[in-house]
């Protein structure tokens, strides 16, 4: 009889620990069986690196310690930066879901730094599931929490390149991505880092989804303009409507209006 390949030996063993009266085995055993996934994830073998991948997501996934999360992201990082769709795309939306197995903030700042990878490919494909998967880190951040500002600033951080895309298709979601991100945080430093990101793309006079691209920026300029309280930021806001094509006057000249209006 054949023996079990090593990836669901250690499958199995990553599944007694969430028998309760297992569950709390030692931190050094959960990472002794991350680390035990380490030249499979990091073969270029896919029937051993694919199993391994998922191997580290559920021993993480269903670990209460921050540093095998931790341990799982660091991991993952090999997969994540694959060329090959297949083993590249799991591998984020992985990351996204271990930054949402926990409310610490460590974990989290680290998921959102390990999708740098993706959100600098020269790949499509790779950069949209990326910003998709920020787009699920950020919808479950507590931006009620003060603590939270600087992972939503990382956040916008890793926006500028795709804001600044020449692929309208890496750009537009980008530009929506800026405004999920900063909506609702009340954070001074983030909406004024979200307008940086948005100088980008109302500054482009690209001759083919040029003026798609800047009306998406308007309208995320006005809703980050008119959310943030400071009149300074209100104030860079509207600065950045001001330089914009004629085609474009119109609706700028809408949108500083709204803005203005709630200066007070």
């Amino acid at each position: 009889m054949k023996s079990l390949p090593p990836f669901f030996t250690t499958l199995m063993a990553g599944l007694l620990l969430e028998d309760p009266a297992s569950a709390q085995q030692s931190l050094g055993q959960q990472m002794e069986l991350l680390e035990a996934q380490r030249d499979a994830v990091e073969s270029s073998n896919a029937h051993q690196r694919i199993p391994a991948m998922y191997v580290i997501k559920e021993l993480a996934l269903s670990s209460d310690f921050v540093p095998v999360k931790s341990k799982a992201l660091e991991l993952l990082q090999e997969p994540v930066g694959s060329s090959t769709d297949q083993i590249r795309l799991p591998a984020i939306y992985a990351i996204a879901e271990l930054a949402n197995s926990t409310d610490d903030h460590a974990v989290k700042l680290k998921a959102i730094e390990s999708l740098t990878e993706p959100f600098h490919s020269e790949q499509l494909v790779a950069r949209d599931v990326a910003i998709d998967a920020m787009n699920l880190i950020v919808g479950r951040i507590d931006k009620m929490d003060p603590s939270s500002e600087n992972l939503i600033v990382a956040a916008l951080n890793l926006l500028i390149r795709a804001a600044d895309s020449g692929n309208n298709g890496a750009r537009m979601p980008a530009i929506n991505a800026v405004w999920c991100t900063v909506s609702g945080s009340n954070f001074d430093r983030a909406y004024s880092v979200a307008l940086d990101v948005l100088a980008k793309p109302i500054s482009s006079r690209a001759l083919i989804g040029g003026m798609e691209v800047r009306f998406m920026a308007i309208e995320a300029i006005e809703r980050v303009g008119i959310e943030a309280k400071p009149h300074e930021i209100k104030e860079k806001a509207i600065r950045l409507l001001s330089d914009v094509p004629d085609t474009d006057k119109e609706r700028a000249r809408q949108a500083t209006t709204r803005i203005y209006e709630t200066m007070g």
